[in-house]
């Protein structure tokens, strides 16, 4: 089963940040996967210096500690509306 997933701070005073990650396995994804790896992101966050890659990494780890393989997505280009 494949999945994407879009990360997305939803904080109105923070920087905007997000990111997408396409996600792999056979387990089915369920709330508290998506729960845990927010948390996984957050703890990244804490480390001084952090950066998206940062956040990729630690969110990735996460599913990847479940059997899943994950890849980060980059846009080709954002075209507004």
């Amino acid at each position: 089963m494949r999945r994407t997933l879009l990360f997305k701070n939803i904080y109105e005073f923070a920087e905007s940040i997000e990111f997408m990650i396409e996600i792999e396995g056979t387990a089915p994804l369920n709330e508290i996967f998506i729960q845990m790896s927010k948390s996984a992101i957050r703890k990244a966050k804490e480390i001084p210096g952090w950066t998206k890659d940062d956040l990729v990494n630690a969110a990735c780890e996460y599913f990847e500690t479940l059997g899943y393989t994950c890849n980060y997505i980059s846009q080709d280009r954002v075209v507004g509306f």
